[in-house]
């Protein structure tokens, strides 16, 4: 098979991404495959590069960076024959988790030599794709402060996310789908394809990136003494048991307010999107490399 690696040389540093590409070109080489690799420059670089892939007939596509050059990848690579691959190199790993890719080389690399292949539905809001998944609220608006921060890591996010949810005020929206009609004020609202938004903290349990269908959580304000509650259960996967979750499955569906904006992240890179929120299901749309002894697969093959 021919790979085209897509690298995001911001996900690490220099030496140990010259030491990454000479064990993938030994590894797949010597399992009879061809490698090629190209580096992003920017940002939507990865878009363009995938596309240019699928039409030169590569068979699997590699995202090696975080969700946003999973998401980019991906985004070129929608609607083709060509597969998307993963080697997770970013701090939450949201989506290569959720298709349960390892997240360590050697067994990364393992599943490239043997690679299962699976279809995946994909959301798009305004022209724009997700894999994972998108959301307004709380966790867009820290998405968005923390863009613009300057320094990166967990302290700086958990300063600007305490400083935020002391002060957030919750931005009324109406969601409209198929079979219902909903008005919330939401501290977060997820339109999940996946089930997490990364290390393990599963906003949509329930959520099969197969089934046709985004699964509309909804988590409601509580109390910053309360919200300790509510982090905990995200991490056992429980969060669907709390009383101040609300969920729903759909298709297709249309989010207004009567603010001028909305502020929502897809698979964690924030947007402001100007007017009503278009938002579309594609079946199907991606093919991806996941492993073999997955949920998915099991599913795909039973």
């Amino acid at each position: 098979m021919n790979y085209k690696f897509i690298i995001n040389p911001n996900s690490g540093t220099r030496k140990k991404t010259l030491k990454l590409i000479d064990k993938i070109d030994r590894r797949l080489k010597a399992a009879g495959h061809d490698c090629d690799f190209n580096y992003t420059a920017g940002p939507g670089d990865a878009t363009g590069l995938a596309r240019r892939a699928a039409g030169d007939n590569f068979d699997i596509i590699v995202a090696v960076g975080g969700d946003g050059t999973v998401n980019e990848t991906a985004a070129g690579l929608t609607g083709t024959d060509s597969a998307l691959a993963i080697i997770p190199m970013g701090s939450g790993n949201g989506i290569a988790r959720s298709l349960e890719i390892p997240l360590g080389i050697d067994r990364n690399l393992a599943l490239l030599s043997d690679p299962g292949f699976d279809r995946i539905d994909c959301g798009e809001i305004n022209g724009k794709y997700f894999f994972g998944i998108s959301g307004i609220g709380f966790d867009a608006r820290i998405g968005l402060k923390f863009q613009h921060f300057g320094l990166r890591g967990p302290i700086p996010y958990f300063i600007i996310g305490v400083k935020e949810f002391l002060r957030y005020v919750p931005q009324k929206i109406t969601i409209v789908s198929d079979d219902r009609k909903v008005d919330t004020n939401p501290l977060i609202l997820a339109i999940a394809n996946t089930n997490q938004y990364g290390n393990g903290a599963m906003i949509a349990p329930m959520a099969d990136p197969r089934d046709g269908r985004f699964d509309i959580c909804i988590l409601n304000r509580v109390s910053f003494a309360r919200s300790v509650s509510i982090l905990r259960k995200l991490f056992t996967g429980t969060i669907d048991k709390s009383e101040n979750y609300d969920h729903f499955r759909t298709g297709d569906l249309i989010i207004t307010s009567a603010e001028k904006k909305i502020v929502a992240h897809l698979d964690g890179e924030p947007h402001v999107f100007k007017g009503d929120l278009r938002i579309r299901l594609h079946p199907g749309a991606l093919m991806v490399v996941t492993g073999r002894g997955s949920e998915i697969n099991k599913k795909a093959m039973s």
